[in-house]
């Protein structure tokens, strides 16, 4: 192998590490956060229990409920649920774009993401890719966007939704694919209800 392909393998490989390691830590980050915010929470519940302000107790559920649910719909932290490291980078990339940018995304991952094959470079740029577009083109909605991950025996699937707003339809995601990648991937984009669904489906079946 010529020795400018070795060195492009390393500084992508130490690229990936990099970008790995300080997505990780930020997931760390978050967790903290959680953890010192429920553990605040538990404090107070015990504090008014003890001392059968049940009156206290009563008017602190609503905000505890409040709490929660905004701890769950933390999505930096949903992050620790995608175990293969190039996946974890790519959707970090899209939170962080998103927060500077002010896109209104939420993420939703339903499942542990683990021994997924995403070996194959081309395959990682087509998702970027793809999830730049689905989500340029669902902030035109001016609506909540979220994206949703989940993984089985099948395969992989990506799916950005959001509300449709009037006549606004996203425009067909278009990428230059090997043969041998189209074998494997796959774009929909459909309406369901009064939402507009774009996924992007990884086939681990031949």
């Amino acid at each position: 192998m010529p020795v400018n392909l070795k060195l492009r393998g390393k500084r992508r490989f130490l690229t990936e590490l990099l970008e790995s390691m300080s997505c990780k830590d930020e997931i760390l980050d978050e967790l903290r956060k959680i953890r010192h915010e429920y553990n605040n929470m538990l404090q107070s519940i015990v504090c008014y229990i003890e001392e059968k302000d049940w009156d206290g107790l009563t008017e602190y559920k609503s905000e505890m409920l409040s709490k929660a649910d905004s701890l769950n719909r933390n999505s930096f932290s949903q992050l620790a649920k995608i175990k293969n490291a190039k996946i974890l980078c790519i959707v970090h990339k899209m939170l962080v774009r998103a927060k500077k940018s002010g896109m209104p995304l939420n993420l939703c991952i339903y499942n542990d993401i683990n021994g997924i094959r995403m070996h194959e470079p081309q395959l990682c740029t087509v998702l970027q890719e793809f999830l730049l577009h689905a989500c340029q083109e669902a902030a035109n909605g001016k609506e909540d966007i979220y994206l949703k991950i989940g993984a089985d025996e099948q395969g992989l699937r990506f799916a950005v939704e959001n509300r449709r707003a009037g006549d606004h339809f996203p425009r067909p995601f278009k990428t230059k694919l090997s043969r041998k990648m189209r074998k494997y991937v796959f774009f929909n984009t459909s309406v369901q209800n009064d939402r507009i669904v774009q996924e992007f489906l990884i086939s681990f079946t031949d």
